[in-house]
This record gives structure tokens, C-alpha cells and sequence, in this order.
């Protein structure tokens, strides 16, 4: 079983296993339902590991208890995977299940919910409230991405030669586009008269974002000079050799980039996520307006996502504190 584009353009599974046919039908019911490409694709990756799963331990769909995803657990967990994958596996499950079945399948181990009934109290008895069952996950540490030094940024572009990769950077490190944004970007989204283009993140949610005068400059030197004339895509950036010349960049092709320019430069944490985490970091430390750093980055209102960038920025406290420190401790005589 394998993950593949379809005629349509749509991901599904492919095989020889009698499941696949309802497999396919579940994601083209997401895909009615307006979900991005790459969400499907996680999902067909994450079916195509349960059903592995249930062959491994024997388990029947149908006949799974919420006993048996502790099981899920521990094989996914043998395998590497951490909890946040892990807890996606587990919805996605349910899901499917759902979809199958028209139920859900029982909280495993978790119990009913909690009840306490009538109680006494001062002014008479008290009613409990009724907690909902709780589905099973695994806890998630809160793991913070750290920002690239200026120093380890600059090093990694210095050998960039080419008006297309540093374009590239750029819209990551100061425009805070994602890689996927960054490879979808299409020509007549760009407004060169207004510095500003249109971006089309999760789930299909567009924003406007304003292009820094530097990378307009680069977006347009690659597309007067480098992009290859009668690119069969209206994406902004292609590839540029072999059969593949003129066709969008691929996500496995952006990756190659940066896998190379890491060997390259020697700045091994350099990825896509870093760059766009640097620019919000350093949003932050200028102390904009959390909602419109939302917006730029295209976090939905009110997530708790974009509070990271202010957190890691309110790490320049411990400079500030320090420096401070110094001058407060020439008033007094304390041996060292």
C-alpha cells in the first residue's frame, strides 16, 4: 500500500488490500469537504499505518474496543514516533471508524464520566455536573523551536547563489511564509505595484502579506532572469533542470534544496520551519501588535500558537536583567 496522486489531482491509496476501497472513499469525503491536499495525504499516510497495525496484532476494524488503541500506543511508539503523531493517528482512527460504522468507538480505559451526585451544602443540596468521556492521547511535551542566530541565518544564505533560492529564504525569514505557502505562491497573486501578495494558508484561509523591498527585488530578478520561459505552472517557483524543468517545485524538491545548502553552509538546524520561526521571533522582540503578527503569519484569532514567538522574545529579560545586575551590585561589598 502506497500514498499517490490520482487523476484528479487528489491523493488516495493504492494496493491490493480489499480495505482500500472505503480507505478511498473516506478521503474523497475530505476532500469534498474542502480539506487542503497535504491534510488528505497525512490522513491516507496515517490509515495506511492503522490498517499495518491491525494486521501486525490481528485486530478486526469493526470489533475494536478502546482497550486495543493502548495498543496503537505502544506500536507507534516502537517505532519512533512521538506523541504528537501518535495523537493524530488516534484521530484519525476514530474518524475512519465513524465513517464506517456510524459510532464511535469507546474511550479506552478511561471510564465513564465523572458524576458526583447531589451533595449537601449550606444552603441545601448542590447538583454535580456531568463530565464528558475524554478520548485517549498520549501527552504532548510543548517542545520550543528555537531561532536561528543571526550569525548561523547569515551563514547559511552567504552561499546561496541563485535569485531563485535566496527568494525562497527570504519570504521565510522576512515575510514568515510556511515552505508550503512559499511553493504555492502563483504569479498573478503578486501585487508588484503594491508590494504584496496573496498567500493561501491553512485551511484555505487567505491573507494578504506585505513583501519585504528586498525579496520583491529577488522575486523579481528570478522571474526576469532565472525562471524558465514557457514554465508549464503558474506557480511562482519551478524547477529548473531535467524532465522536470518548468513545473512547479515540489515539496521533496524544497527539501533537497535545504538538505543541500545545510551540508553546504554547516548550519545543520536550518530548515523552513526555523526561518519562519525566526521572523516571528523577531516580530515579536519589536513588540507588534499580537494580532496583527497573527495575521501576518496566518494563525487563526486567539491561537495560542503565536504567544510562543512572545515567550522566546521576553527571553531578552535575562540580557536585560543581567546588565542591570552588573550596575546594582557596584553598591554593595559582597565577597565573590
Amino acid at each position: 500500500m502506497k500514498v499517490r496522486k490520482n487523476i484528479s489531482g487528489q491523493f488516495d491509496i493504492v494496493g491490493d488490500d480489499s480495505v482500500i476501497k472505503d480507505a478511498n472513499r473516506f478521503l474523497s469525503i475530505l476532500a469534498l469537504r474542502g480539506l487542503s491536499q497535504y491534510s488528505i495525504r497525512s490522513y491516507a499516510y496515517d490509515l495506511i499505518v492503522i490498517h499495518r497495525w491491525l494486521k501486525t496484532e490481528g485486530f478486526q476494524f469493526g470489533s475494536l474496543q478502546g482497550k486495543d488503541l493502548f495498543s496503537l500506543i505502544r506500536f507507534e511508539k516502537n517505532r519512533g514516533r512521538g506523541a504528537k503523531t501518535i495523537n493524530r493517528r488516534l484521530i484519525t482512527l476514530r474518524m475512519y471508524y465513524r465513517f464506517l460504522f456510524d459510532r464511535d468507538v469507546e474511550p479506552a480505559g478511561l471510564g465513564p464520566g465523572y458524576y458526583r451526585g447531589p451533595r449537601s451544602a449550606y444552603l441545601g443540596p448542590v447538583k454535580g455536573k456531568r463530565r464528558g468521556r475524554r478520548n485517549l492521547k498520549v501527552k504532548e511535551d510543548e517542545l520550543l523551536v528555537v531561532p536561528l542566530k543571526a550569525e548561523d541565518a547569515n551563514e547559511f544564505i552567504r552561499g546561496i547563489d541563485s535569485y531563485r533560492d535566496l527568494a525562497i529564504v527570504g519570504l521565510m525569514l522576512f515575510c514568515g511564509l510556511r515552505s508550503g505557502e512559499v511553493r504555492n505562491l502563483e504569479i498573478e497573486k503578486i501585487n508588484f505595484a503594491e508590494r504584496k501578495v496573496a498567500v493561501k494558508g491553512k485551511g484555505g484561509r487567505e491573507r494578504m502579506v506585505p513583501l519585504a523591498d528586498q525579496v520583491l527585488r529577488l522575486i523579481r530578478s528570478y522571474i526576469d532572469i532565472e525562471r524558465p520561459r514557457g514554465a508549464r505552472t503558474s506557480k511562482v517557483f519551478t524547477t529548473w533542470k531535467g524532465k522536470t524543468r518548468g513545473r512547479a517545485l515540489t515539496a521533496s524538491g524544497l527539501r533537497s534544496l535545504f538538505r543541500y545548502r545545510r551540508k553546504i553552509s554547516g548550519v545543520e538546524h536550518a530548515n523552513p520551519h526555523r526561518f519562519r520561526h525566526t521572523f516571528g521571533t523577531n516580530m515579536a522582540k519589536t513588540k507588534m501588535n499580537i494580532r496583527v503578527l497573527q495575521m501576518l503569519l496566518g494563525h487563526a484569532e486567539g491561537s495560542p500558537v503565536t504567544h510562543r514567538y512572545i515567550n522566546i522574545a521576553l527571553s531578552d529579560v535575562s540580557e536585560a536583567f543581567y546588565e542591570a545586575n552588573r550596575e546594582v551590585e557596584k553598591k554593595y561589598s559582597v565577597p565573590s
